[in-house]
């Protein structure tokens, strides 16, 4: 009974994880933004501190949305720009929103 109750419970946080990416709302894409994060991001950029590149959590202060955008498209020194083909318009949105959120 405790198994199946879990595992209808992963069921639901799924279906709900994958609904909330799909509303339209920045923060609605976390999820994915968090994924997309990890594997464009995190490398130079840790839990958004400093690592090879600064820490976006301190230099994310004093940039608007569009800025942070921008920077991401068309890169800055070391790092390299990401094109629509690797993040797209939509999850790029969510990317900063999500970056927004690291403490």
């Amino acid at each position: 009974l405790i198994s199946s109750l879990a595992a209808a419970l992963t069921v639901a946080a799924c279906d709900s994880a994958n609904s909330a990416m799909t509303s339209g709302t920045p923060l609605a894409g976390i999820p994915r933004a968090q994924a997309i994060f990890m594997r464009y991001c995190s490398a130079c950029h840790p839990g958004g501190g400093r690592g090879a590149g600064p820490s976006l959590i301190e230099r994310l202060l004093a940039l608007s949305d569009d800025q942070v955008r921008l920077v991401i498209r068309e890169g800055k020194n070391r790092m390299p720009a990401f094109g629509t083909d690797e993040i797209n318009d939509e999850e790029l949105g969510n990317v900063v929103a999500y970056i927004r959120t690291l403490k």
